[in-house]
């Protein structure tokens, strides 16, 4: 009996509504879920963030294994990783990753830093993240890792 009147009220509740009360629960339903699947999945998976603690300064690419650009890439970036991750410019340690987008475990990593395409270079320090947009060549790198160690 007390089924049969909670689902009579409800029904009653619903008959009731204005088209106005539908569209306001709907928007709040569609914020809860923008925050829950935005914010609150980058805060589990903190993986995703490569911001530095302290004095240092991640310099990331983004890549997939099957990109021609990144296959001809490679090589200066092996060469910059060689000779800069974990060394110290100007005070500030240097560390040089890089993130296969291709590899499944990954996806999450390269989709929460908005990667569109390959080969992405990012620069992660305390001060925020800068998408590095120039030429692919070594020296043009190392500078742009001197121009940002100086800003910190």
């Amino acid at each position: 009996m007390v089924r049969y009147n909670l689902l009579k009220e409800t029904k009653k509740a619903f008959k009731e509504l204005q088209f106005v009360d539908f569209l306001f629960m709907l928007a709040i339903a569609a914020v809860v879920f923008y925050f829950m699947t935005h914010k609150l999945g980058l805060v589990c998976e903190g993986f995703n963030d490569y911001t530095p603690e302290g004095n240092e300064v991640n310099f990331v690419l983004f890549y997939a294994e099957w990109c021609p650009h990144c296959k001809k890439f490679a090589p200066t970036w092996d060469k910059l990783t060689a000779d800069l991750n974990g060394q110290t410019m100007e005070g500030v340690k240097v560390n040089i990753k890089q993130i296969d987008c291709a590899e499944q475990e990954n996806k999450d990593k390269c989709a929460a830093n908005d990667v569109q395409g390959y080969p992405t270079i990012k620069c992660f320090t305390v001060n925020g993240v800068e998408e590095y947009e120039g030429e692919r060549s070594y020296s043009a790198l190392e500078t742009f890792l001197h121009g940002v160690v100086k800003g910190l």
